[in-house]
């Protein structure tokens, strides 16, 4: 009997540590799990890459400055529905093997709206009961009658999102169904869900619902910018820990609390990370998706420390030295022109293999390159057109024997645009010149 006691006694401590060391594991896994999507929400590339997708969606006369950029990163875009008058033709989806070692990316941009008065016209808007495993049930959770003890959602939000991804078009396919299948299927998928103003409303939604459908929360990321908030108080502690959610805003961007102005029952929820304001940005509206662009992109090329530069001296292909910059102060002291120099040869090695780029301001005309390029940026302010910069950019090509070969420029006024993407986007017409210039 008393060895029994002593087995039985043994054994209760054994399961003591046993248990102890189970709870260990799970905090371990808790916070590793916490960090690793802080890394995500904070991820650099990843805010970059979203808010190229935002502005995408809006198939805009700049949308195809974002378009090339993503393709210069590896992305693809992908159609699951056929074109059609209602709501589907505002989502955008793109697909990428290569964007984080492991995964296969997906990435589902919804396009908002930059207009203040239909924003503040789509925010008064009720809410409605939010729930649901199906889409039919979604569309009946919907029609129940509000009630505070329910999670509720705004009503148009809601609608938007049922109409464009959970309502079969003619060919029979249901976009919502689709990415739903990859998720299920395919364990090293991860979706990404961005929108910018009342898109990106729509995207914390969606999400809800792809989980609500039975996705895995962390094969989800949502990637906001100047969004309202989209639900009352019970909405957002459903899914406040389920969605690895980042609501990004820019300082003096009027969006943020409009919701609240018109509701109080509107709640926001998520990691909200704040992007701070530059002079020239002059007094253009803080909600622009073009000024999210821009800060995302100088937040991504700080934190590629170790891709700074290029120096090669194999002699072979193509030469370009550092540009020369014309810019304001003010736009040197924002460190313009470093920026201005990445995206124009993360542009142009996309489409021109065998280039070695130089960061020094030497001058090099030897034989030991087919071609060397020199560039040449000038960035004006506009004196009687508010908010306006004159953008423009020069290449002069040199053959290997010092002999000049091409010479061509393009030049544009923007209000819309800022200087770097004025300059991206004057890059990207000269890209047929410097091609045929190039490859002869």
């Amino acid at each position: 009997m008393q060895k029994e006691n002593k087995i039985y006694f043994a054994r209760g401590r054994i399961m003591k540590r046993y248990s102890k060391v189970l709870i260990l594991l799970a905090l371990l896994i808790f916070v590793l799990t916490s960090i690793v999507s802080a890394q995500k929400n904070n991820d650099a590339k990843i805010q970059y890459v979203s808010a190229l997708m935002s502005m995408t969606a809006y198939d805009d006369k700049f949308s195809n400055i974002a378009k090339d950029t993503l393709a210069t990163y590896g992305w693809k875009f992908e159609f699951f529905q056929e074109k059609s008058n209602n709501a589907s033709a505002k989502f955008f989806i793109a697909h990428n093997k290569k964007f984080i070692p492991g995964e296969d990316s997906y990435l589902l941009a919804i396009r908002g709206t930059s207009d203040l008065r239909d924003v503040s016209n789509d925010v008064k808007i009720s809410l409605v009961p939010f729930g649901g495993k199906t889409p039919a049930e979604f569309m009946n959770f919907a029609m129940r009658s509000p009630s505070p003890d329910l999670p509720m959602v705004h009503s148009g939000f809601n609608n938007y999102v049922q109409t464009a991804l959970f309502t079969a078009l003619p060919n029979g396919v249901m976009l919502g169904d689709n990415l739903a299948h990859i998720l299920k299927n395919n364990p090293a998928a991860h979706l990404y869900i961005t929108g910018h103003s009342l898109g990106g409303a729509a995207a914390v939604l969606a999400a809800a619902r792809f989980i609500s459908l039975g996705s895995r929360p962390e094969q989800i990321s949502v990637i906001t910018f100047g969004a309202p908030a989209v639900g009352n108080e019970l909405f957002a502690q459903n899914y406040g820990e389920k969605l690895d959610l980042a609501r990004i805003v820019m300082a003096g961007d009027p969006i943020r609390n409009l919701a609240q102005i018109f509701n109080s029952n509107y709640k926001l929820f998520g990691t909200e990370i704040k992007y701070p304001s530059l002079l020239s940005y002059d007094d253009k509206l803080r909600h622009k998706i073009l000024l999210y662009v821009d800060m995302s992109l100088r937040r991504y090329y700080d934190s590629k420390v170790k891709d700074q530069a290029v120096y090669a001296e194999n002699g072979a292909g193509i030469l370009f030295v550092r540009p020369v910059f014309h810019l304001p102060s003010e736009q040197v002291e924002e460190k313009n022109d470093f920026y201005m120099r990445r995206v124009i040869q993360d542009d142009i090695t996309h489409y021109i293999k065998n280039t070695d780029w130089i960061d020094d301001d030497r001058l090099v005309t030897s034989g030991t390159y087919k071609y060397v390029v020199h560039t040449d940026v000038t960035v004006e302010r506009q004196k009687y057109a508010k908010n306006s910069y004159y953008t423009a950019i020069t290449y002069t090509v040199y053959n290997a024997r010092g002999q000049l070969a091409a010479s061509f420029a393009a030049a544009d006024d923007t209000e819309e645009l800022t200087p770097i993407e004025a300059v991206l986007y004057n890059n990207i017409k000269l890209r047929d010149n410097l091609i045929e210039a190039l490859q002869k």
